[in-house]
């Protein structure tokens, strides 16, 4: 029982320790999402509209040093205490969602993969910007 109970509390651990780099926008595991959706460049406007759900937020692909338009749509009844609001420690962003559409505004500098969380660190995606 004394091995088992360690083991948890290890697991648990470590899990807590990556949602709380989540937060600096460290990820450790990386996991790539096979639905990303890319942006659409026209008049030297990036846009990108997304949905969330109640754990999940979707990956997104976006071009290097061209300003980015984001609309995030939640749907009724999918905002709950978790997925509320996203961090994107690298831009600087924090936004509260609210039912409906919610917009981001940034321009991404580098090429690199961004992760980008919940306010606990639970619920990851990424940015990924390329060339």
């Amino acid at each position: 029982m004394h091995t088992i109970s360690a083991l948890i509390i290890f697991v648990m651990g470590i899990h807590m320790f990556s949602n709380g780099l989540a937060l600096s926008g460290i990820s450790l595991m990386q996991k790539t999402d096979k639905n990303m959706e890319m942006a659409v460049v026209e008049n030297g406007i990036q846009y990108i509209r997304t949905e969330i759900d109640d754990g999940y937020y979707p990956a997104i692909t976006v071009r290097k040093g061209i300003p980015v338009e984001w609309t995030i749509i939640v749907p009724e009844g999918k905002l709950n205490g978790c997925n509320g609001e996203i961090l994107i420690p690298a831009y600087d962003i924090d936004v509260k969602l609210y039912e409906g559409e919610n917009h981001i505004s940034f321009i991404p500098h580098t090429v690199e993969i961004v992760p980008y969380s919940c306010w606990m660190g639970m619920i990851k995606s990424s940015i990924d910007v390329v060339n």
